[in-house]
């Protein structure tokens, strides 16, 4: 078993806790390049075999007893590489409705095992891999074994007893483990977090209900947005405060938790501050409001270049990679904001925020943070070699746990697919990248890194055609840089991810795919008409 990689403090999650199983996933989870107590990597499962059966059921016990469950995948190395000469995983094996079956005669808890096998082909070679997501229980209670796991006639002819009735298993590191006094509270963690909801819902719902009514009186004093109210209150005193159209509200609430965050005693108190700020953005980038986008994203670059040496140098002091990609993972999500409410004027103000000094710098802040957190080892890599980093799994996984920044989109009941945002942040990647390094105006720092490359091309096509056939959007995201600037970074982005997808998935087909009579093609000076 490897050693687990460096964890990123506050709530960012290194991967989304989707219950997604799909080929996109299985990509985003062989990038981490290690196993972690949330993701085991195995070369080859065999289920016929009782012990290792036993195992298996094992290994999903004590994920199910992980705050947010946890993922398998069979056909790799402790690395994610593929495990090559080996049984190679095939649907019949790894059925979703078959795996929970064999979890269900072992373990006394609601047992949600999803499963799936894909072909990739990564690095120019197949790879066949079985990709298997585990659940915690829906009740918030631990997953305890039913029954004793035995295998009756182990050689030299005594029973082997791989589990006993009653014990409750976590994992500890890489490995499974019995609950301990030590490891109790997490996995506990979903019950508390239940019992908390429910002891607070009937105070949340009651200033809720006050804040709504006053926002429905006309003459009634504006409700300042809090950083202490619930979610839902907060998002609603944010609209009213929105359409009174009173910016001066706003300004005095950035202040407010502008001071709150540099006095945050915890990263999850400072995660929190992040994402209510963001919130005030994203329902602005809804309605159109591009003075108060500009206000909160002043706000986040403030709090952002708190965290550098000094205002005019890249580097930071201890731990300050990890609280700049929380910034940008909030950038990220106002940003896929705008691109499904189609404020694409809002782009420059959200991407390009310089770094550096006239010697060295970067055009924007979104290419700083993935390069400082790479160094961190917070990604794989962020480079031009290797596998790169999955900024748009970061903001996935913080969009599926927080909704008040994508308020425009309610998951469907019993549905934690992040598949409908997923779009927006390819789009917005891919829009940072080429707006980045067409106004990079001399800068040395690197301009760009497509991480839309670890996902299908097709999820970038609407803003591509967007900006092959609208001027208006064109305009919008580059202003005043020339045609053939703009055309020539969209022909090196989509260059760029044809060759990252070949390190993962190898989705995408490049530039090839521009229209023939198409804008790009015609204005571009490095492509082949």
């Amino acid at each position: 078993m490897s050693d687990s990689p460096s964890e990123i403090p506050g709530s960012i999650p290194p991967f989304a806790y989707d219950g997604q199983v799909g080929e996109e996933k299985l990509v985003e989870l062989l990038a981490l390049g290690a196993e972690r107590p949330d993701l085991d990597f195995k070369r080859e499962l065999d289920l016929k075999d009782l012990g290792k059966k036993l195992d298996f059921v094992k290994d999903c016990a004590s994920m199910m007893n992980l705050p947010r469950g946890g993922y398998l995948v069979i056909g790799a190395n402790d690395d994610g590489t593929p495990a090559g000469a080996v049984a190679v995983p095939t649907k019949e094996m790894f059925e979703s409705a078959a795996l929970t079956q064999i979890v269900k005669g072992y373990v006394d808890a609601p047992v949600d095992i999803r499963a799936q096998v894909h072909q990739l082909m990564i690095e120019g070679k197949p790879a066949t891999m079985a990709v298997i997501y585990v659940a915690p229980p829906a009740d918030g209670l631990p997953a305890a074994m039913s029954k004793p796991g035995i295998i009756p006639h182990k050689p030299p002819g005594r029973p082997e007893t791989k589990f006993h009735q009653g014990t409750v298993f976590t994992r500890e590191g890489t490995t499974n483990a019995v609950v301990s006094h030590r490891t109790w509270s997490q996995v506990l963690q979903n019950f508390r977090t239940q019992v908390r909801t429910e002891a607070r819902s009937d105070t949340d719902a009651l200033i809720r209900r006050v804040v709504q009514t006053m926002g429905d009186r006309p003459g009634q004093s504006v409700i300042i947005p809090d950083l202490a109210m619930d979610p839902a209150t907060f998002i609603d005193a944010v609209r009213s405060t929105l359409n009174e159209g009173n910016e001066r509200l706003f300004k005095r609430f950035l202040l407010t938790a502008k001071n709150a965050y540099q006095n945050s005693s915890t990263a999850e108190e400072q995660s929190a501050t992040l994402n209510r700020i963001a919130a005030v953005a994203t329902e602005a980038v809804l309605i159109s409001e591009p003075a108060v986008v500009e206000h909160v994203m002043n706000t986040l670059f403030e709090l952002y270049q708190t965290h550098l040496i000094t205002p005019d140098r890249t580097t930071g002091g201890p731990g300050a990679p990890a609280k700049w990609l929380e910034i940008i993972l909030r950038v990220m999500a106002v940003g896929s904001a705008a691109i499904r409410a189609g404020m694409y004027e809002a782009i420059p103000t959200i991407v390009l925020r310089r770094i550096g000094d006239e010697t060295y710098s970067y055009r924007s802040w979104i290419r700083h943070g993935l390069v400082e957190a790479s160094r961190a080892n917070m990604f794989v890599r962020a480079d031009a070699s290797g596998k790169g980093g999955n900024l748009i799994a970061f903001t996935a996984a913080l969009l599926l746990e927080t909704p008040e920044l994508r308020p425009d989109i309610e998951l469907p009941s019993g549905t934690d697919s992040p598949d409908v945002f997923l779009d927006s942040l390819c789009q917005f990647d891919f829009i940072w990248c080429c707006l980045s390094l067409a106004a990079n105006d001399g800068s040395i720092g690197a301009a760009f890194y497509p991480s839309c490359a670890m996902y299908h091309q097709h999820r970038v096509i609407p803003a591509l055609s967007k900006l092959e056939g609208e001027p208006e959007t064109r305009q919008a995201v580059f202003g005043t840089i020339p045609d053939q600037e703009i055309a020539d970074s969209i022909v090196t982005v989509i260059d760029s991810a044809e060759g990252q997808s070949w390190q993962s998935g190898g989705w995408w087909r490049g530039p090839r795919d521009l229209p023939l009579s198409g804008w790009t093609r015609k204005n571009a000076s490095i492509l082949e008409r």
